[in-house]
């Protein structure tokens, strides 16, 4: 199975090279930088000679991304969908939580996509281009994905706690952390039954299980995180309320109800606590290098 994977995330990219070595299955990854694309990279070209069994669309742009990013990486995704549907490739889109506006619990794939964010108007534009012109298409949506690169929530948090300064953050919102390495298991997971012949093409939603307040997370981090950097001490932290969707410490208050995952792929969630301790460990890993 060969998989060209679209992204920018290297902690995605290395988690689903590890988890294919640790494999029986023969799987054949192709990262790609979307920035690349265009410049470095001709993708129509690089599509036509590895033919690849899949492709995977996993670039997850921020609330503030700039208009510049929203364009090129539509423009990467309509080229993926164009060669996808000439030669019956499946595509998987990588999506975002953040299409649905705070306000309950568990939301399903069936409900009502009313964001007002331009992020989430671009990946709800994505997800109704592929149902409409791809048939065997995965779209995963996905909510508050942690990781160890540093422009990620959690290395914000562990270089704050640090040095001691204020966390400013919607804290009082309930969201669903989800490890990189959870969201390299189930794409994996869900290529490889689509590779044995699986028609399951649709939309569904995954996130790591036991919704935490913001608070909840950010002392997690921070309790993990102590065991590797000596500035580090729980009881100092400086915490603010705020609500500012430009905030470096901003995630989606959303709760995603992934039963039809399960039901479908028989892929279960991963607590969030069990998986914090291998991501914050990646993260010191990387900064002493």
């Amino acid at each position: 199975m060969k998989v060209l994977l679209i992204s920018e995330q290297q902690d995605l990219i290395a988690s689903v090279r590890t988890q294919c070595q640790q494999r029986i299955e023969s799987v054949t990854q192709l990262p790609v930088n979307w920035r690349a694309v265009g410049e470095s990279v001709d993708l129509g070209h690089l599509l036509r000679q590895q033919q690849p069994d899949f492709i995977v669309c996993a670039v997850m742009l921020p609330i503030a991304a700039e208009d510049d990013d929203l364009r090129h990486y539509e423009s990467v995704i309509k080229l993926c969908a164009a060669f996808a549907k000439e030669n019956k490739t499946p595509l998987v889109l990588l999506s975002t939580a953040s299409v649905f506006a705070p306000g309950k619990l568990n939301y399903n794939e069936t409900d009502s996509s009313d964001s007002g964010l331009a992020q989430a108007k671009f990946y709800l534009r994505q997800e109704e281009y592929l149902q409409k012109h791809v048939r065997q298409h995965i779209i995963l949506r996905t909510s508050w994905v942690y990781s160890a690169d540093e422009n990620n929530f959690l290395a914000a948090v562990v270089r704050s706690a640090s040095a001691n300064t204020l966390i400013s953050f919607n804290s009082a919102g309930k969201g669903c952390p989800t490890s990189v390495h959870d969201v390299a298991r189930v794409l994996i997971a869900i290529l490889l039954q689509l590779d044995c012949g699986a028609q399951a093409w649709g939309l569904y939603h995954y996130a790591s299980s036991d919704a935490a307040i913001g608070f909840q997370f950010v002392e997690a981090i921070v309790a993990q995180a102590s065991q590797f950097d000596a500035n580090i001490d729980a009881r100092s932290l400086h915490f603010e309320h705020n609500d500012a969707e430009d905030s470096e410490f901003y995630f989606e208050p959303i709760v995603l109800n992934c039963q039809k995952l399960l039901n479908t792929f028989g892929i279960h969630q991963k607590p969030w606590r069990a998986l914090l301790a291998e991501v914050v460990k990646d993260y010191f890993e990387e900064v002493n290098i």
